[in-house]
């Protein structure tokens, strides 16, 4: 152990009492903590390059000094027990004084405008423990360790991350999401959250419109506010986010963030034909749409469309995806795919910018795929998430009846369900705390369109199948004594035909009631 210490100069001071001076000022600005292991005698001589007998005075004058305490086992520590210090204040109008970027002023408002529902924890979506391929995976990182001694050295490495990772993901990608790219369009990179960044610091100026669905995640539309873009809410119809909308607005929007196979709330599939008209449209206007694959590695009853970049003929798409809801906490890297016309400009600024994904992760994310491991880990969850999403419906429909709506939702691992109205909302989310539900309201996502009245996410990927029904009758009992007649809905809430749970999930969840829940399970796959 080593300790930095200012030494003053004095003549006519002993050595030994301007060390104890400099390692008690330490103390007393906290540098070194109460209770802290102080190095021995012969580790401070050898740092400070002193005789040990000067070391060992100096911790004699700072023990008389009650600074210090020696053990009986010869360890020396900063006694516990000393009086608390002020913190010291040399900087404290220093931040004032400090000019602040535009982009530090939004992120700072945006901060401070953030309302604690926004703080969801990483649980209600990632994927649970009990089905994490986590061995599969520790034997593909050993083995990614293992090789290194094997592999070229790592000095130039590519910047748009690892080919043999990248040569992994273009076939994944062709197999499952109808892409097909180079290798050299894919980027990898370190999170989820550095894509969008990216794309906005590369694609888009200050003040430039970008058109994000309503309702959509609350954290993407934040993001975008930040990099100093406007942000235009437009409406979801049947078939995904409004053409018509679009088409009308007065200042045709420069980036359209879509999640098409699985809209980020309402679960919504983009047709087809909206797809084309989309694509259309940014071709003629020198737009650009941002695809977020959002949650589409799993769907219960309908076949996945292929990726809206598949349809690209003019080089207007990019293409975003991760491996967080799928793989986290064992992996967290993020994936872009872009237009070949863009590959420059990537690849520049990420040489300038952006700090390489970690190598052995991807190392062993490019074995974990290639060796089919991944698909098939896929394959199992799905019929999991399946069972427990039929638990979940069971359980709902059962214990509330015609007191909620589930959603006709076909993906994910999450579904929007709506509570009668005479529950009380606030009522209704402490419930869920007390009994350990996962869910939360999705009011917050939407920003100009009316916002359904007690509706909530319900996470189903680690529930329990056989305690799930208890559980929503506790949780039911723990919202009925607290109803509260509500006449009439604000303009903000309201219910809509297009809102309601489809004909097919309506027949389902009516006589799932009477089936066991391998039977619901079967049918909702």
């Amino acid at each position: 152990m080593q300790l930095l210490l200012s030494i003053e100069n004095g003549s006519g001071i002993p050595l030994y009492k301007r060390m104890a001076n400099a390692i008690s000022t330490a103390i007393q600005e906290g540098s070194l903590q109460p209770g802290q292991v102080m190095p021995s005698s012969r580790e401070l001589a050898e740092s400070m390059s002193v005789s040990r007998l000067t070391a060992r005075r100096c911790y004699e004058e700072l023990t008389s000094q009650g600074f210090i305490k020696a053990q009986s086992r010869g360890k020396t520590y900063v006694r516990r027990d000393l009086p608390l210090q002020s913190e010291p204040q040399p900087g404290e109008n220093l931040e004032k004084r400090l000019p602040k970027s535009a982009f530090a002023k939004r992120l700072t408002r945006e901060e401070e405008a953030m309302p604690a529902a926004m703080a969801v924890s990483y649980e209600q979506s990632c994927s649970p423990r009990d089905i994490l391929p986590a061995t599969r995976f520790q034997e593909c990182l050993y083995e990614a360790v293992r090789s290194l001694n094997s592999r070229d050295s790592y000095v130039g490495q590519d910047v748009f991350g690892l080919p043999e990772l990248r040569e992994q993901l273009q076939k994944l990608l062709a197999r499952t999401r109808g892409i097909n790219c180079r290798k050299e369009q894919i980027i990898v990179l370190p999170s989820t959250e550095g894509g969008l960044d990216l794309i906005c610091r590369l694609l888009l100026r200050e003040e430039d419109t970008v058109a994000t669905e309503d309702p959509c995640n609350q954290g993407i539309r934040r993001s975008l506010r930040i990099q100093g873009t406007k942000v235009c809410p437009v409406p979801l119809d049947a078939e995904g986010i409004s053409f018509e909308t679009i088409s009308k607005l007065e200042v045709a929007p420069r980036l359209i963030y879509v999640t098409p196979s699985h809209q980020d709330t309402t679960g919504i599939t983009m047709s087809s034909s909206r797809r084309k008209q989309l694509l259309g449209w940014v071709a003629r206007n020198e737009s650009i749409i941002l695809e977020d694959d959002f949650d589409n590695e799993f769907r219960y009853g309908t076949r996945p469309q292929p990726a809206i970049f598949s349809q690209d003929q003019s080089g207007s798409v990019v293409y975003r995806t991760n491996f967080w809801n799928s793989l986290y906490p064992l992996v967290k890297l993020g994936v872009l795919v872009i237009p070949q016309n863009l590959i420059p400009l990537f690849r520049n600024a990420l040489s300038t910018i952006q700090s390489d994904a970690p190598q052995l992760e991807q190392i062993a994310l490019a074995n974990f795929i290639k060796r089919g491991h991944y698909e098939r880990y896929l394959h199992r969850s799905w019929k999991t998430y399946a069972r427990r999403r039929a638990s979940l419906v069971h359980a709902l429909t059962k214990v509330f009846g015609s007191q909620i709506k589930i959603s006709s939702q076909t993906g994910g691992t999450q579904l929007n369900a709506r509570l009668h109205y005479s529950f009380d909302p606030d009522v209704i989310e402490k419930a869920a705390s007390r009994t350990g539900l996962k869910m939360r309201s999705t009011r917050l996502e939407y920003a100009d369109v009316a916002y359904p009245v007690n509706e909530y996410r319900f996470s189903f990927s680690q529930i329990n199948e056989s305690e799930i029904e208890e559980q929503i009758l506790e949780f039911k009992q723990l919202i009925e004594p607290n109803t509260q007649e509500i006449h009439g809905h604000s303009s903000k809430e309201h219910l809509t035909e297009e809102e309601a749970a489809s004909a097919a999930l309506k027949t389902f969840v009516s006589h799932s009631a009477g089936l066991s829940t391998l039977q619901v399970a079967n049918e909702a796959m």
